[in-house]
């Protein structure tokens, strides 16, 4: 039974391009294993249409105060360069962060030009407010300081910081902010905050148990020394009614091998606060271990009735679809939405679908996703996550919209009620201007043809292929619709040639969206050594484009992952048009790192490339590697583009290095840098 690990909050911040893999016509949903109760969370897609926004460096902007009090409001001064100067409009994003929420709040106002150029515009500082971070966004893209962003701190007099406000700076420096907004780590610069927080509040255990792992994570202090402070801390009381410093506390007991202790001292401040939320996270990993059907879906119930505003109840919602439908009680799952006072859109399409794929009553899988859009019209799809703005989210729901109406045209479809399927199919192409997968398409031109509607089918079925780069299906669709329009037959000849017009739009069109994820962040150097201790500058790397993967001997997935860096290595730094490096970094403390890679370089002999050493984790740290593998894509002038992290399947960790290395290698990629 596999399990339910589908509730990652990551998971909410996935590409469109998931969306198109999705199946959307009935008949081949009843082929699907449980895995795609996964993919029935379309939600999970919606944020990756704001994802495909350009990342530039676009002015300079100043906050003032620099050091905000509570009660002052802070003024945005921006001034655009040529990049940004006809922007229509701007907007200063600004993240709330509060002393004891891990997770920053979003704000944001519109800024106004004036007559000499710049951009003016404020927000009120909040009486809970301790640090900010901002960056700006035109519709399109967003100025993100090189990916630093800018930053303040809220005072108490215009001069010392609000207790929490140098550790949540601090806190950003680490890389565990939600991916989309995360800034450029830097361990040094954190450490500083946290002791310039313990400088002011030097009871402040969350700072305290930071600062001493920092310390020992930069090799301040010898693991005696950090095991012996950590120690202290767990000995000493502490005021077990706030919520950070219980975290800190457990952190701390778990570093220390005191895994029961503390585990006792969580359980014991989710029953006096049961809605808080360390117990909301504690539920997520309960029902993240769950194989079971039947206990997922007593574990979700459960859930829902605690957390009923949480940003992730309409994704587990609708996760639940998938665990009743394989206990066979779908009808339960009707009669429980149905209870739900924050009924949402996704959880009754995704009834629909498994209804439809387990029952011959098409009519009511029907009603439940008329009800989805009924909801989806009057209702927000989902939850605004606190960390995007209104701004942004306003932007972002049309993929789940585009899915529900595919779900009423696929079910008319099976009901054989095509001008229905037809009218609801070509809504959602609306809805989400052509971003749909090519079965859609497919049912669209077919519907056409049936017509004899040829010169439409003809341009629906390449609008799709330049879409979507097209399916076996609709190729096949695609050439009888063009074989219906000839009036003269000689003229199939020129079929292969417009056949590879299609297809060669389709790659730019794909490209152009690759291209607008960019991160575009100037190159981090630093040195790495080979196995001999030779040192290697990153910046030598520059040239051509430069996959850096960092990489650990313990590690399972890198482990696995091996093998196909191995042959693209092969295919691409052998070729002279790319190069991958693969550096050793995170290995267990106290062993040497040079002879665990000789070591393993002499096991695995069938290597084409050697590994380096990343000496004390320096470069992971500066490039922020929190997860292993870590992939980080340079252009050919040394500039950060792209990242992607972990290995579940080679096939797409083949695709995904392909398609990143032949677009950075590609003169298209630099038309607009």
């Amino acid at each position: 039974m596999q399990k339910f690990v589908i509730l990652k909050l990551a998971m909410l911040f996935t590409t469109t391009d998931s969306v198109k893999r999705l199946p959307y016509q009935l008949e081949s949903m009843k082929h699907l294993d449980n895995r795609c109760r996964i993919s029935i969370v379309v939600a999970v897609t919606v944020w990756g249409i704001l994802c495909q926004t350009l990342v530039l460096v676009a002015g300079e902007l100043k906050l003032q105060p620099a050091q905000p009090r509570v009660g002052d409001r802070i003024m945005f001064i921006y001034r655009p360069d040529s990049l940004w100067a006809q922007s229509t409009a701007i907007y200063a994003i600004l993240y709330r962060f509060e002393e004891n929420s891990s997770e920053p709040y979003a704000d944001y106002v519109r800024l106004s030009r004036r007559g000499d150029g710049m951009w003016y515009g404020e927000l009120p500082v909040m009486q809970s407010d301790v640090f900010y971070l901002v960056r700006l966004f035109n519709g399109v893209r967003y100025d993100d300081n090189q990916g630093d962003y800018w930053e303040a701190r809220v005072t108490l007099d215009g001069a010392k910081p609000q207790r929490g406000a140098w550790l949540r700076q601090g806190l950003s420096l680490l890389g565990g902010l939600p991916a989309d907004i995360s800034r450029n780590v830097d361990f040094s610069r954190a450490l500083a905050c946290m002791r310039e927080e313990l400088k002011l509040y030097p009871t402040n255990l969350s700072a305290s148990v930071a600062e001493i792992g920092l310390s020992y994570d930069l090799s301040e202090i010898s693991e005696e020394e950090y095991r012996q402070r950590l120690q202290r801390i767990v000995s000493a009381p502490f005021d077990t009614t706030r919520e950070n410093d219980t975290r800190a506390i457990i952190r701390a007991l778990n570093t220390l091998g005191l895994a029961d202790k503390a585990k006792a001292l969580e359980e014991d401040f989710k029953k006096r606060f049961p809605k808080s939320k360390l117990a909301e996270e504690s539920a997520l990993q309960d029902l993240q271990v769950q194989t079971l059907p039947g206990s997922f879906v007593a574990k979700v119930v459960r859930y829902v009735q605690n957390f009923p505003d949480s940003p992730n109840a309409p994704i587990i919602q609708a996760a639940a679809m998938g665990a009743f439908a394989q206990t066979y009680q779908l009808k339960d799952a009707a009669r429980w939405l149905d209870t739900l006072k924050n009924q949402t859109p996704i959880a009754y399409n995704e009834l629909a679908k498994y209804w439809c794929r387990t029952d011959t009553s098409q009519n009511r899988g029907l009603e439940y996703a008329k009800k989805a859009l009924e909801l989806a019209k009057r209702l927000p799809l989902y939850k605004r996550p606190t960390h995007i703005s209104d701004i942004e989210w306003s932007l972002s729901t049309s993929a789940t919209l585009g899915d529900i109406y595919n779900t009423i045209g696929a079910i008319y479809t099976e009901l054989q009620q095509p001008d229905s399927a037809f009218a609801m199919i070509s809504a959602g192409l609306e809805a989400t201007k052509g971003d749909m997968p090519a079965p859609a398409y497919v049912q669209l031109t077919a519907y056409l043809l049936e017509r004899k509607q040829f010169d439409e089918a003809y341009r629906m079925a390449s609008k799709g292929i330049i879409a979507t780069g097209g399916d076996d299906v609709l190729l096949k669709w695609h050439r009888r619709a063009f074989d219906s329009t000839l009036t003269d037959k000689k003229d199939t000849a020129q079929y292969p040639e417009l056949l590879k017009a299609l297809r060669d739009s389709a790659a730019l069109v794909k490209a152009d969206r690759q291209i607008r994820q960019r991160l575009d962040r100037p190159m981090i150097d630093g040195t790495i050594f080979t196995a001999d201790r030779t040192p290697v500058e990153l910046s030598s790397f520059k040239g051509i484009p430069t996959l850096l993967v960092f990489w650990a001997s313990w590690a399972e997935p890198c482990i696995k992952s091996m093998p196909f860096l191995n042959i693209l290595y092969q295919r691409y730094t052998q070729s002279g048009f790319a190069r991958i490096v693969v550096i050793d970094a995170w290995e267990e403390k106290g062993k040497d790192q040079f002879t665990i890679v000789r070591d393993y370089m002499e096991r695995n002999k069938g290597l084409y490339f050697k590994l380096y050493v990343d000496e004390n984790n320096t470069m992971a740290r500066r490039y922020g590697v929190t997860g292993l593998p870590m992939r980080i894509y340079l252009d050919k002038y040394g500039r950060i583009q792209y990242k992607g992290s972990g290995f579940t399947d080679g096939l797409k960790l083949v695709e995904e290095i392909e398609t990143t290395l032949q677009l950075l290698i590609s003169d298209r990629f630099y038309q607009t840098l």
